[in-house]
């Protein structure tokens, strides 16, 4: 797994919120921006799509952008590839474990969920996953 990479499960799934959020926080901005003056009750949507939040498990995983924590909502093969590469061991064996996921392990990549290891350190070099 990647350095300050922690995976937890919510009970109740906000991935729509997380989206919602921003985009209604970007809208309210750019309109006040335009009218001179900060409408509130566009907030009511946050609201609802808060309420609205089904009551099931959400694996996210969890890090630090500088003063920010950065939620990454986890699918069922993102979460085994990170649950497998925070096993350890040798990329041989991260590769043989997820062969039936190389699109996740692909896509944990490209999130920097995980990361194989630099030449800096031997055991590293051998193709340690983190």
């Amino acid at each position: 797994m990647a350095d300050g990479l922690t995976v937890k499960t919510f009970p109740v799934n906000m991935s729509e919120f997380l989206f919602a959020a921003p985009a209604v926080k970007s809208h309210l901005s750019r309109r006040a921006w335009v009218t001179g003056e900060v409408d509130y009750s566009g907030l009511e949507s946050i609201r609802q799509v808060a309420r609205r939040a089904p009551s099931t498990p959400w694996p996210v995983a969890i890090r630090r952008r500088g003063d920010r924590i950065e939620l990454i909502g986890l699918t069922e093969e993102l979460l085994q590839v990170v649950q497998i590469a925070s096993h350890g061991g040798t990329r041989e064996q991260f590769e043989k474990e997820t062969d039936q996921c190389r699109a996740a392990v692909g896509e944990a990549v490209k999130l920097g969920l995980i990361k194989f290891g630099s030449a800096r350190c031997p055991m590293e070099a051998k193709g340690a996953v983190k």
